[in-house]
């Protein structure tokens, strides 16, 4: 994946900038969770101010977990410069309705480039291919990056099984439905590992951790599914080349029964994940967003009994908080470990200890 900035290019790993994140006003909500994930820390950006004029005047870790970061939140961009916040980048951090650029995000995205900043998105529509904006990125000589521009088919890979050669566990973390975490769970246990000296590798799938810096992965929904299995495959095969890790965590994404996007079978036959760390979200009756579409969310039980359909194991349950009150969270942490007889954490609660020892232990098996 490279830079697009207009008729040259620049390494990706060239890329060590700070950053303005733009949510539009949605910052509270999953949403932004593009901005949640650069918040709670990236190699590749530094998230120096937000953008949302909701929650402008607080501190956005503050906001976010209650973890104080520094990072200021400003009602505009004009706010943002007359604080005099030093940045090279200006970060789309939030999910428009269809992954649109709509007319107020484009006047932004302009004043942005007039304002001497470089400009990543990644949404749906490519920021590359709208004329305005390139026309005043070319003017004021600035850079445009679209974290979801589709790679040519020559740079594609097709699945070839080798990854049933590998011996290295491989650990996928699956969710009940989209956004209830799986990426910072995946990335809160490669670190509790890390930080235990234990090499962990996280494979990344969507454009959050690409933002993250994760050096290994692909963007799952930007590429053709002819090529989701191989691209997946050759992600994994790279990052235990590359890195020689102990363990391999895989970033999922939405759910194996989301009705609007079915994800996750891919990543227990195609990447061969024996085993899985299951993140769910007590608090939701429905799949995210589809509530009026009657769309029920399933039990943990049977989600583990597909799962294990598969022939792929849930060692770890890890609980999203949403709604959830430290009664509630204690009460649920105690039926899981009962019912399932496994480790469950809330991980923006507990340390992380008894999920990435069960993922550790793997390696001595």
């Amino acid at each position: 994946m490279e830079f697009i900035i207009l008729n040259t290019k620049v390494k990706e790993n060239d890329v060590t900038q700070k950053a303005l994140i733009y949510t539009g006003n949605l910052l509270t909500t999953t949403y932004a969770k593009t901005a949640h994930g650069l918040i709670r820390g990236s190699k590749r950006f530094e998230a120096v101010a937000i953008i949302d004029a909701e929650s402008a005047g607080q501190d956005a870790g503050t906001l976010l977990d209650g973890v104080e970061r520094n990072i200021p939140i400003y009602a505009s961009l004009e706010d943002a410069k007359n604080n005099n916040i030093n940045a090279d980048v200006f970060v789309v951090g939030v999910a428009t309705q269809g992954g649109q650029i709509t007319a107020e995000l484009k006047t932004i995205l302009i004043n942005a480039l007039e304002s001497g900043l470089d400009v990543v998105c990644g949404l749906h529509s490519l920021i590359t291919e709208d004329e305005e904006i390139v026309a005043a990125a070319q003017a004021n000589g600035r850079q445009l990056f679209d974290v979801r521009k589709p790679k040519k088919a020559s740079e594609l890979h097709f699945w070839s099984g080798d990854i049933k050669k590998v011996n290295t566990p491989i650990v996928a973390v699956l969710g009940t439905d989209c956004a209830v975490g799986k990426r910072t769970t995946a990335k809160m246990i490669t670190e509790d590992l890390a930080a235990k000296n234990k090499k962990a590798c996280m494979v990344y799938t969507g454009q959050t951790g690409w933002l993250q810096g994760w050096k290994h992965g692909f963007i799952f929904d930007s590429t053709p599914n002819d090529f989701v299995s191989g691209e997946l495959e050759h992600a994994i095969l790279e990052c235990i080349k590359d890195e020689n890790p102990s363990v391999v965590l895989l970033e999922g994404q939405s759910a194996l029964r989301n009705p609007s996007g079915p994800c996750g079978a891919e990543y227990l036959l195609s990447a061969n994940a024996k085993h899985v760390v299951l993140q769910v979200a007590p608090a939701r009756d429905y799949f995210i967003g589809l509530e009026d579409q009657d769309c029920v969310q399933h039990s943990v039980a049977s989600e583990i009994k597909l799962i294990e359909a598969y022939g792929s194991k849930v060692i770890g349950i890890t609980i999203n908080s949403e709604n959830l009150n430290q009664d509630d969270i204690a009460q649920l942490k105690k039926q899981y470990s009962e019912e399932f007889n496994i480790p469950v954490v809330a991980p923006m609660f507990d340390k992380m200890d008894a999920i990435s020892d069960a993922v550790f232990n793997l390696v001595q098996q």
